[in-house]
């Protein structure tokens, strides 16, 4: 069900996060997660000081095991903007 789904995503989104709390909060500049006016859509806007950190991040299969697991939550495409520190 749709609820099961929500409530599975958000078990895994919780999980990640609050695991590497301390970590984002020494390297990050700025971190945002909150709802969209759609409340089926997480906004998640966070910007490294290092983007080597990503990079590492991207290739740690926990990390990879669990964007996996919530997109199968998800009911439609997960939409991702990455924008280069460089860039902005």
């Amino acid at each position: 069900s749709t609820l099961t789904r929500r409530a599975d995503f958000l078990a895994i989104w919780g999980g990640l996060w609050r695991a590497h709390a301390g970590a984002i909060e020494v390297m990050t500049h700025f971190v945002y997660y909150g709802w969209a006016r759609d409340p089926n859509q997480l906004v998640v806007l966070e910007s490294y000081r290092d983007e080597a950190v990503v990079t590492e991040l991207r290739k740690d299969e926990g990390f990879k095991q669990a964007v996996r697991a919530m997109l199968d939550c998800c009911s439609a495409p997960m939409t991702m903007e990455l924008t280069p520190a460089s860039s902005v």
